[in-house]
């Protein structure tokens, strides 16, 4: 008999996990419903709340970022984690909910509201361990919502999904995750791109809330159209589109809930439709859910001022007398001190209180004196530059420096790092002033090249300050003579295209050359004529581009200040060329320059195998990889380095060349 039982209990011990696993799976709330993260899995929804994984990343369909607490000051980043809620897996008992959700109470929202365990457990979440989160985010939307609403209704689009913005950044304009997601709809750059957000150095508009939210909407309707269901759009904003639709050809069902029962989307984009329910329910009367004398932020009603490009923001304030920081908070997507200095006129908005004539005139008294950001300069920070020390060097003052660079207020240089130097329309004024000493100290020398002295008659000044381009002359001939680009020519002459045409007239400064600076002493006209910039292709290096402009490559190194021999693709070389052939781009010397660059290519692995004697074995290469890469046989390779075997370690150092 006990024989028996031991037969039967050896057929039986195989089978138990197995009857486990099941009757622990008939036992979870998945198989009744879509709950994601039940109260008793407290630990589960921790480490989710704790991924970093980065801000809707998903709108390229790939990664998506776990739910971050996006419910700190302006200014500060997102993607910071929420704290690991309480360890005791279970949450406090509270009255029910389903009670307070009555049929006229769910009637009030334009999307569609499920009440299931996901969405009691994440009303009990934000009202419960994360209460001081939640009502920050309810404390901004009174500021931000009623805009977005408008847009979304605008748009055509459910005014309810404002509490997406709610979810992903708690209205905070300046939000940013991990992965470079910006803003209230937490865009990526690609994604924000796609749909007309302009980022730059000067501006991100992913933090402009009416650009963004335009944005946001249209991205919104497009996923709708391609799934037909509000909860697929949203989880696709969420995850990515193409992630959403691998899952439904996968399980073969367009039921989010249906799909939230595997493990094929993220844990994230499980919990997000959930949050989004609860979100709102919340939201639409917090008082019901314990809610209370919130500190809402007041609306600012603004209007549109158009301003002058490059004009720096504590002007503006000043103007509008308004504070900096309100300027700040109204158009939270310029990233600098000043308006982008390119482009012409930039609209700002402003309290609606400032009167606009008033405005303008005080602005323009204080653009008067060249205060006004015309362009910059980029200046490359070595060892021992300091922010003093560039600014003495260029000029400016550290506030110049940091109404360019400063983003946020932060400040700091490294070497390597490159500095922008503000060019300011007062600048011009002294460089006109200077070339113009200039021309009257050089007239006499150059003389002989220049035209007849100027008389006193407004008639004869203007015919001398010009040149007229003669028939048959060309582009480069003219840029040459010059010694400058056809884009300056084209600014300092007024002229409309870079076509340059017979009898045109060519602003000539009295006889110096458009763009010329004071020649140093000990540098011939010559020098400065012949010298011209080099853009450095691929395979091109520094013996290269030394031949076909006739000099030697220390000479390159020195006018460029380079301590090595290296150089990359779309560097820009200053050279000296020694005759017009050269300087013209040393287009007779181009078949030569090919042949010599087809030359190296071809003799590369014997260079390689010549001057390179030994080769040291990185992770993970095997003799074949390295017999293969330097053109040898595996026999030759083993016998120059007494190798008896074919293994290899890393940090092995081979012989692959004899001297």
């Amino acid at each position: 008999m006990r024989g028996i039982v031991f037969a039967m209990l050896s057929l039986v011990r195989p089978v138990i996990p197995l009857l486990i696993i099941v009757l622990s799976l008939l036992s979870s709330p998945l198989a009744g419903g879509a709950f994601v993260a039940p109260p008793d899995s407290v630990r589960d929804l921790e480490k989710a709340t704790t991924e970093k994984t980065g801000g809707m990343s998903g709108q390229n369909g790939e990664t998506v970022k776990g739910f971050e607490d996006p419910g700190y000051d302006d200014g500060d980043e997102a993607g910071q984690s929420i704290p690991a809620i309480e360890a005791n897996r279970s949450i406090p008992p509270e009255e029910k909910i389903s009670p307070l959700l009555s049929p006229d109470y769910l009637g009030q929202f334009d999307i569609p509201i499920v009440f299931n365990e996901a969405v009691d457990y994440f009303i009990r979440y934000f009202t419960v361990q994360k209460r001081k989160v939640f009502v920050n985010w309810l404390k901004r939307s009174k500021r931000y919502a009623p805009t977005i609403r408008a847009i979304l209704r605008q748009e055509g689009l459910p005014e309810d999904l404002v509490y997406l913005a709610m979810i992903e950044s708690g209205f905070n304009p300046k939000a940013y995750s991990p992965m470079k997601a910006c803003g209230p709809w937490q865009f990526i750059y690609e994604t924000g791109e796609r749909y007309g957000l302009r980022v730059n150095y000067w501006i991100d508009e992913r933090r402009d809330p009416q650009k963004s939210t335009v944005a946001a909407a249209r991205y919104l309707k497009d996923l709708f159209n391609q799934f037909g269901c509000w909860y697929l759009a949203a989880a696709g904003y969420n995850a990515g589109e193409g992630r959403i639709e691998r899952a439904i050809v996968k399980h073969e069902t367009n039921d989010f809930w249906e799909l939230s029962k595997y493990n094929t989307l993220p844990r994230e984009t499980r919990q997000y439709i959930p949050q989004l329910i609860a979100a709102a329910i919340i939201a639409k009367d917090p008082e019901k859910f314990g809610l209370r004398d919130i500190p809402f932020d007041a609306p600012i009603p603004s209007a549109i001022h158009r301003v002058p490009g490059g004009t720096p923001l504590f002007l503006v304030a000043r103007a509008a007398g308004i504070d900096l920081t309100l300027l700040h908070s109204l158009n939270p997507e310029i990233l600098r001190g000043i308006t982008p200095p390119h482009g012409g006129w930039y609209a700002l908005r402003l309290p609606v209180r400032v009167d606009g004539e008033g405005f303008s005139e005080r602005l323009r008294g204080s653009l008067g004196d060249g205060n006004r950001v015309q362009g910059v300069k980029g200046h490359m920070v070595r060892r021992k530059d300091s922010i003093s020390r560039i600014a003495k060097q260029y000029g400016v003052s550290r506030g110049d420096l940091m109404l360019v660079n400063a983003c946020g207020g932060d400040f700091s240089i490294r070497p390597g790092s490159v500095v922008y130097i503000p060019r300011f329309e007062r600048d011009n004024e002294r460089k006109v002033i200077a070339e113009t000493q200039v021309a009257q100290g050089l007239e006499k020398e150059e003389k002989s090249q220049v035209s007849p002295a100027p008389t006193m008659t407004d008639k004869t000044q203007n015919a001398k300050r010009y040149d007229v381009v003669k028939g048959g002359e060309k582009g480069p001939d003219i840029t040459r003579r010059y010694g400058v680009e056809t884009g300056v020519l084209r600014q300092t002459s007024n002229l409309k295209s870079d076509k340059i045409r017979p009898k045109t007239r060519i602003l000539s400064a009295n006889g110096v050359r458009v763009g010329s600076s004071p020649r140093k002493e000990g540098v011939g006209e010559a020098g400065i004529q012949n010298r011209v910039f080099h853009v450095v292709k691929k395979g091109e290096n520094l013996a290269d581009i030394a031949e076909k402009y006739g000099t030697n490559v220390a000479e390159l190194k020195k006018v460029n200040k380079l301590r090595k021999d290296r150089i990359t693709p779309n560097m820009r070389l200053q050279v000296t060329a020694r005759n017009k052939t050269q300087l013209a781009g040393g287009k007779t010397d181009r078949a030569r320059s090919d042949q010599i660059r087809s030359r190296t290519n071809q003799g590369r692995t014997l260079q390689a195998r010549q001057a390179k004697l030994y080769h040291v074995v990185k992770n993970g290469e095997n003799l074949n990889d390295i017999s293969e890469k330097y053109r040898l046989n595996v026999t030759s390779l083993k016998r120059m380095n007494g190798l008896k075997k074919d293994g290899v370690r890393p940090g092995m150092r081979l012989r692959i060349a004899s001297r």
